[in-house]
């Protein structure tokens, strides 16, 4: 049946839900801006105390496991009700943020202002980076199709990385779908065929 908890339950004063995701068990996972909550049987248990950090996505990748960025780590779900920290390529000074998945291979993550890391799966982990693999400023959304595709948007448009050495991108404006900002991206299947 349907049911609510309370944000209290997640922490004292003001609590800053993050994110909400359910794993291939159906056990559901919550973030604050400190911390990650797994629903047990029992209720609410911590997976990943409060501590120095600021979360700020959670998502299911294509394995089933939760994922959760933050700034300094890439925590992923186990099946034990527990979180790991997944290793990410890093850029020098950048720290973690957005996340995107396919829908049954790849996981990237933004890991600089202007660049991206995929760690999902393990063995194709690569870093773009602009001005090299795109042109596109600040960032504002990533995904993943399964093509192995990365699609990075930013303030100057939009950019499709891969598969391999492939790269196409459209700057802001220079198409009607892409006229004013885009805030989020999502890319379902292999994606659509590219003009």
């Amino acid at each position: 049946g349907l049911s609510t908890d309370p944000k209290a339950g997640f922490g004292k004063g003001d609590v800053l839900l993050m994110g909400v995701a359910v794993d291939k068990a159906d056990t559901a996972w919550v973030a604050t801006a400190d911390s990650i909550y797994v629903r047990k049987p029992e209720g609410w248990a911590v997976a990943l105390p409060k501590g120095q950090r600021f979360i700020s996505e959670l998502a299911r990748g294509p394995d089933g496991a939760v994922y959760a960025s933050e700034m300094g780590a890439l925590y992923r779900s186990t099946d034990k009700g527990t979180v790991e920290k997944v290793k990410v390529q890093r850029s020098a000074y950048g720290s973690l943020g957005k996340l995107g998945f396919s829908d049954t291979t790849l996981g990237v993550i933004q890991n600089d202002l202007e660049g991206i890391a995929v760690f999902l799966p393990a063995d194709a982990a690569h870093k773009y980076k602009s001005p090299g693999d795109f042109k596109l400023g600040m960032l504002s959304a990533i995904a993943a199709d399964d093509q192995r595709r990365v699609w990075v948007v930013g303030e100057g448009g939009v950019a499709i990385l891969g598969p391999g050495a492939a790269r196409v991108s459209w700057r802001s404006g220079s198409m009607e779908p892409i006229a004013g900002q885009i805030s989020l991206v999502a890319v379902l299947g292999a994606g659509p065929k590219l003009p």
